[in-house]
């Protein structure tokens, strides 16, 4: 049974150790201490997590920038990917078109997201969700990895 729970650290965790390559985040490294202060860094009042029965199929959530705007974030795991699309995923897309609802009407007026200029898959969930692209950020990413900006603006 798929069911949308409130994010927590040991989500990302548990996918992090099972989905992840080595480099996957642009982080340092990988070492547990690294994926823990990431996986705190995406908790929030706007944090969700997409579950089927024990599996993580993906994690999302927007984190307040200042006030009226947030920064949208997604992460997909080995069970659901954007290249492939299932029933899963459908359920992924509408869970985030849910937690988009609830954004606005915390107040936010717009949401951006940032895509690697390389992940098509990544662009055509944007666009799924009414995001509208913006422009390159070049060299934006950790990694120094090109990015296309988003922005759905309520």
């Amino acid at each position: 049974m798929v069911d949308l729970v409130p994010y927590r650290t040991g989500h990302f965790l548990a996918m992090a150790h099972r989905d992840l390559v080595p480099g996957a985040l642009g982080l340092p490294d990988d070492r547990p201490a690294t994926l823990a202060t990431c996986a705190e860094s995406l908790a929030g009042p706007f944090s969700a997590t997409l579950l089927n029965g024990p599996d993580v199929l993906g994690l999302m959530g927007v984190r307040v920038l200042h006030p009226g705007v947030g920064e949208a974030w997604t992460m997909t795991s080995g069970h659901l990917r954007v290249d492939a699309p299932s029933r899963s995923w459908v359920w992924f897309r509408r869970a985030a078109i849910y937690g988009l609802g609830l954004v606005f009407e915390a107040g936010l007026h717009r949401v951006q997201a940032h895509v690697r200029a390389d992940f098509e898959g990544g662009h055509r969930l944007a666009r799924s969700l009414a995001f509208i692209p913006e422009g390159p950020a070049v060299a934006w990413g950790p990694d120094r990895a090109d990015h296309t900006r988003y922005a759905r603006i309520a």
